[in-house]
């Protein structure tokens, strides 16, 4: 061997080896954290997506639910509407159903009255018989009456004269009585006369005085209280 061959002596180094080892598993630790990590994203990414799905469907749901629940309401508001109409109209029905079964017991009064007459049952002498008052349907402050007055006897010539009606004041003392109507008598067995009596303002009826006069004196006279029945 040559003198001037050199050797090179290498000093061990353990400190290197530490660190490749270390920074091999700090890169391995790093790659795993990061494809953990993008899984978990991966993860959430796709939970998130259903979710969304999820709440589209309820949201949808939802609105199906709100429409069908004004659907409900309409029709049943329209069933109570139905129902309204018909209970005013049963209370109608009822309310006039009362008033022709009045009419038809009055007119079967005045049946029983007319046919007495024919069959000559009725008294024979001369009668105020009836004053029926209504209230005007339209005008509150307008009455109508009807007056029938009566003869039983056969007579052979018509009982002529004036009827005359009187309209007597609670407070008679301030307010004299009104004359309200005046008809011609030319009487057989029965005649009715009808007619309307207009109130003046603070106007409080008590009664109503009826008179039959014949040649200028009177015959028979008959007070009436001032009763008018409802208007139908």
């Amino acid at each position: 061997m040559s003198s001037n061959a050199k050797y090179v002596i290498h000093q061990p180094k353990p400190f290197r080896c530490a660190i490749i080892v270390f920074s091999a598993i700090s890169i391995t630790i790093v790659s795993m954290w990061l494809y953990l990590n993008q899984q978990s994203i991966g993860q959430l990414h796709t939970e998130l997506l259903i979710q969304q799905q999820r709440n589209h469907t309820l949201s949808e749901e939802n609105q199906d639910l709100k429409k069908e629940a004004r659907k409900q309401a309409r029709k049943l508001e329209t069933q109570q509407h139905f129902l309204n109409i018909q209970k005013v109209t049963d209370q109608q029905l009822q309310l006039q159903l009362k008033e022709l079964q009045d009419k038809v017991v009055n007119l079967n009064k005045e049946l029983i009255f007319y046919q007495n007459f024919t069959l000559g049952i009725s008294g024979e002498k001369l009668q105020i018989r009836e004053l029926h008052l209504r209230a005007d349907d339209l005008l509150p402050d307008i009455f109508r009456y009807r007056l029938v007055i009566t003869q039983g006897k056969d007579i052979k010539k018509p009982i002529t004269g004036t009827i005359q009606l009187t309209l007597n004041q609670r407070d008679s003392d301030n307010n004299a009585p009104l004359n309200i109507g005046e008809h011609e008598l030319r009487l057989r067995h029965v005649q009715v006369f009808e007619g309307k009596i207009k109130l003046a303002d603070n106007m409080v009826p008590d009664n109503i005085t009826v008179t039959l006069k014949q040649n200028n004196k009177i015959a028979l006279s008959k007070t009436f209280d001032w009763l008018p029945t409802a208007t139908h």
